[in-house]
């Protein structure tokens, strides 16, 4: 049984030191860091509050004059790099950031649509 456990351990490090250190995966690492920086100052992840959050504090009341809430409450926008600052905010960091920065249209993300493009293929 020990013999089992030391074998699955032993294996484990070579396939982590054979695989998590090979070139192309530490380029591939570099290439998603290089994107997230690029996007950093023009691209926010954007989060809001519904109600339905048991931790989150409620939306504020509907107004008398409006029929909308505030948005300025509502919704919550934060930059790639302090997202984790917000619970809400972190749970959006999925794969889907690199698709998302992707399918936007400004201008100043242009250099990181490259680079996805360029990751990808």
């Amino acid at each position: 049984m020990v013999q089992n456990a030391m074998s699955f351990f032993e294996k484990r490090f070579e396939e982590h030191s054979r695989i998590y250190t090979h070139g192309k995966t530490t380029a591939g690492t570099y290439m998603i860091s290089d994107i997230l920086l690029l996007a950093e100052p023009h691209f926010q992840i954007v989060t809001v509050n519904d109600g339905k959050d048991m931790f989150a504090p409620p939306p504020p009341p509907i107004n008398d004059d409006d029929d909308e809430r505030s948005s300025s409450s509502d919704v919550r926008q934060l930059p790639i790099s302090r997202a984790m600052t917000d619970p809400r905010t972190f749970l959006e960091l999925t794969d889907t950031v690199l698709d998302k920065i992707m399918n936007t249209d400004k201008p100043q993300l242009r250099p990181a649509r490259i680079l996805i493009k360029r990751f990808r293929s």
